[in-house]
């Protein structure tokens, strides 16, 4: 059977997917070969119609994958922009915009909207404005895998169906945001920052030092820094400071081991130490802070402290 050249699917409000995040309102994949005689073509709602003169406002946000061929797009923050093939791009709400492929080449597109409500915060906090909407990345076969996926559940018409697609989409958008940031620092250097993180709050050893971790990981300490701190934000020892302070308050509030066992736990062979860290940290002594929690869990405020 041959696979159609346009496929959408839209989906209105119903009271089970009220305030469901990621939730999808269309999505779909349009093929244009060179030379094509109209567009946009395939089925779509009023209000989703639009061309290259008259363009249009939607309230949701739309992800865009221009698997091959070339267009072009144009909203009023971003100006005119070339997309070509492997292009990502963000169509963000309440933003006039318009786009089309280029009639010598047509193009193969595919597409997911969404409720803007879950997904502008992800996008504001990395950095990705209504202003430069568009990236160009590498083939993208774990991309294409997950739209597909997304358009297969599209087809059943079982209960749950519209659940799967929120989760789905998910899935798809936190892939894209991965694309996007491919080529930055914390991307570059993501695997030795995560061996690095793994060793520094390892059960096995949590006595464990920095200088240690930079051996394992065949780096200087000067250069695990910069990098650790490119990825994260922080230095391998406040990274590491921060895990133990945090798990430290987990234990205080979810066993009875006893203040020094938890300084032990965590990686401190002297439980002063530990507690003026501890209180540095939090601004409270760990027998305070047990001492503080709320019922229940009776057995943190009666058993040992020492």
């Amino acid at each position: 059977m041959t696979k159609p050249n346009f496929y959408s699917r839209y989906y209105q409000d119903t009271p089970v997917m009220r305030d469901w995040p990621f939730r999808v309102r269309s999505l779909g994949y349009n093929h244009y070969a060179p030379n094509y005689s109209r567009f946009p073509d395939g089925q779509h709602p009023l209000d989703h119609r639009y061309s290259w003169e008259t363009g249009r406002v939607l309230s949701t946000l739309t992800l865009v994958n221009v698997v091959n061929g070339c267009g072009r797009f144009r909203s009023g923050p971003s100006g005119e922009l070339t997309l070509s093939g492997n292009a990502l791009l963000l169509v963000f709400p309440n933003v006039w915009h318009a786009y089309q492929p280029d009639r010598a080449t047509g193009w193969h597109n595919q597409w997911v909207e969404v409720d803007a409500a879950g997904v502008l915060p992800l996008l504001n906090r990395a950095g990705i404005t209504s202003e430069r909407p568009l990236k160009h990345v590498e083939a993208t076969p774990l991309l294409s895998r997950l739209f597909q996926e997304l358009i297969d559940t599209s087809h059943a018409e079982t209960f749950g169906m519209e659940h799967m697609l929120s989760a789905q989409a998910h899935a798809l958008f936190a892939r894209t945001l991965a694309l996007w940031h491919r080529d930055t620092a914390p991307a570059r250097h993501f695997a030795v920052v995560d061996r690095v993180r793994q060793s520094l709050v390892s059960d096995n050893d949590p006595a464990l030092s920095v200088a240690e971790v930079s051996r394992r990981a065949g780096l200087s300490a000067p250069r695990l820094r910069v990098i650790f701190r490119e990825a994260t934000g922080l230095s391998p020892k406040q990274f590491q400071l921060k895990a133990r302070m945090e798990r430290a308050a987990r234990l205080l509030a979810e066993s009875p081991l006893s203040v020094g066992e938890i300084a032990t736990q965590v990686g401190y062979d002297n439980i002063y130490h530990f507690s003026r860290q501890f209180k540095r940290a939090l601004g409270i002594s760990p027998a305070h802070y047990r001492q503080a929690l709320p019922e229940p869990g009776g057995f943190l405020k009666t058993g040992r402290s020492r």
